[in-house]
């Protein structure tokens, strides 16, 4: 059987290049390695020659290309730019908005970067390990990044393999084995005392009842801030007393969260009648005033209030010099010390890992050391 090897090079270079191999009238084979990379017509035919006259080479080394093989992915000769922007736009619809947020953030550092070293036109498949420790390196010293940066800007990257690898654009994710860098000891959280929260309650019971119910969801429950704010009365199942938060309001997954009676007390005192209202809404647009916020409404809360409310009012008049996520991790905490274990802490916090629990509850550690001393056995 005889062979032609030929290209097809379309006018309008936005239309594919290929070289082809042609028998007994119709097309055996396509390749199209590389050829969009080059953005004019000569360059993209002198690619094109290049590798016809390869191709030939190997049908004159006895190459049969009509022998049948297992199916291969199609190589559209995507360069690390073109590859990146195609994963996020995957991302655009998994990822919760916070994340991909995150996630963007992390691209616009390192796309500079890429332009920088001049890879910008290299095919994603060239890229294996070696390169992108490269890349974050040079992104964390221009930046100066610190190391929990860079460790989040390689789990970005992993992700954005990942997502190449199951579209079958690359074989292999060359982020996979590459080291963590060693993190800095974070500062422990000054936690609110039992004290201070009780005053912050009652400074609340007469500034703004409503906002002590939404910290009670913040401290018994763990779901944050802006996923609060985002809770609607259909949400709300009193029948089994959980939260039902859909995917698209939270950081993760869409999860179910339990809730006290005390809790159902507090939110069966609201007017509740719309399921379509913000269960910490506004009555109007751009409304300052404390007896209009925090209330089940059609509008919904600009994400800075419930922020500028505590500043304001913990921070600025009673003087206490805490953070307001701070009862989420003091809630992880009194979990325990009335017997929760830190699995179920895990599950109604909705995090991925029992590791990133115990971030939150910060005296787990103290309490596993205390077992474990009662538990030593003697030297005798």
């Amino acid at each position: 059987m005889s062979y032609e090897v030929k290209i097809h090079a379309p006018a309008d270079l936005s239309e594919k290049w290929y070289v082809y191999i042609y028998s007994g009238g119709k097309i055996i084979k396509k390749f199209y390695k590389g050829l969009a990379k080059e953005d004019n017509y000569a360059d993209r035919m002198l690619k094109a020659e290049v590798l016809q006259s390869f191709i030939e080479r190997d049908l004159k080394r006895g190459w049969n290309p009509s022998k049948k093989g297992l199916p291969q992915p199609e190589d559209l000769g995507y360069n690390i730019i073109q590859a990146f922007d195609f994963a996020f736009e995957i991302f655009k619809g998994k990822l919760a908005k916070k994340t991909f947020q995150d996630y963007s953030s992390i691209y616009r550092a390192i796309k500079p970067t890429i332009l920088r070293l001049e890879w910008q036109n290299h095919d994603i498949k060239e890229f294996d390990s070696y390169h992108i420790k490269i890349l974050l390196d040079t992104v964390k010293k221009s930046k100066k990044w610190s190391n929990k940066r860079y460790n989040k800007a390689a789990n970005v990257l992993r992700s954005i393999f990942t997502a190449l690898k199951k579209e079958f654009i690359i074989k292999n994710n060359p982020v996979q084995g590459l080291d963590y860098l060693p993190e800095e000891t974070p500062i422990e959280m000054e936690l609110i005392t039992p004290e201070e929260q009780t005053l912050i309650i009652q400074h609340f019971n007469n500034v703004c009842p409503n906002f002590n119910i939404f910290l009670k969801i913040l401290y018994q429950c763990g779901i944050r801030p802006n996923e609060i704010r985002q809770i609607k009365c259909s949400m709300i199942d009193f029948n089994k007393n959980i939260f039902l938060l859909p995917s698209e309001i939270t950081k993760t997954k869409a999860r179910k969260v339990p809730f006290s009676e005390d809790l159902k007390n507090d939110l069966l005192g609201l007017d509740l009648s719309n399921p379509n209202y913000y269960l910490f809404g506004i009555e109007s647009h751009y409304c300052r005033r404390k007896n209009k916020l925090f209330k089940p409404s059609p509008y919904q809360m600009s994400i800075n209030v419930a922020g500028n409310l505590w500043r304001e009012n913990v921070k600025g008049i009673l003087r206490i010099d805490k953070k307001m996520y701070g009862l989420k991790h003091k809630g992880a905490n009194d979990k325990e010390d009335n017997g929760m274990n830190i699995e179920t802490v895990k599950q109604i916090f909705g995090h991925s890992s029992e590791k990133i629990t115990q971030i939150y509850a910060t005296k787990h550690q103290e309490r596993e050391f205390e077992k474990a001393r009662a538990m030593m056995p003697k030297f005798k």
